[in-house]
């Protein structure tokens, strides 16, 4: 079983995904340690690479093409990036989503930052993204119809995603 995970910061990917991938016991590729990699791999802070990024786009479609290639190479894996549904090859994709106040907040926590900040830099990066995206792939962001679910992280906790993930799975192998 292969899944992609998409969704915008703080909507909750990186958690379902590792969630999914110890329940399935299979491995997760995540987007974000891909960008670390490559960073440490160039001796750059996160920071510096994601500017990096921003004004080299061999280095963005790089991040992409590992995430594609990992996807070809393993049976099973679970694949959490922004664009999983569109270069990852998986027999689910899932979206998740969640208001943008909600999804500031996490990240505020998560970056020991404040609300409004984390909201101001997670709506700039996102309209980046958005540019980014349509610019290099014709991707976008706003069209969720790649994806098989789209599911609200605001209304589920980690653990009700998680299941209803599940059963989803389940469904397409009862259904093969």
């Amino acid at each position: 079983m292969r899944l992609a995970i998409g969704g915008l910061p703080g909507s909750g990917t990186t958690t379902l995904a590792r969630l999914l991938s110890e329940r399935l016991g299979i491995p997760m590729v995540s987007s974000g340690e891909l960008f670390r990699e490559m960073a440490n791999e160039r001796g750059l802070s996160l920071s510096q690479f994601g500017e990096l990024c921003e004004r080299t786009p061999e280095v963005d479609r790089e991040i992409d093409e590992r995430m594609r290639r990992a996807s070809r190479e393993m049976d099973s894996g679970i694949f959490e990036a922004r664009l999983a549904a569109h270069f990852a090859i998986a027999d689910l994709k899932v979206w998740l989503k969640a208001p943008a106040e909600v999804r500031a907040m996490r990240v505020a926590q998560r970056e020991g930052i404040e609300v409004e900040r984390a909201l101001s830099v997670m709506l700039e990066r996102e309209k980046s993204e958005h540019t980014r995206y349509m610019k290099y792939y014709g991707i976008d962001l706003h069209d969720l119809s790649p994806y098989d679910v789209v599911l609200d992280s605001h209304t589920f906790n980690p653990e009700q995603l998680a299941e209803i993930v599940l059963c989803c799975i389940a469904q397409l192998s009862s259904g093969r």
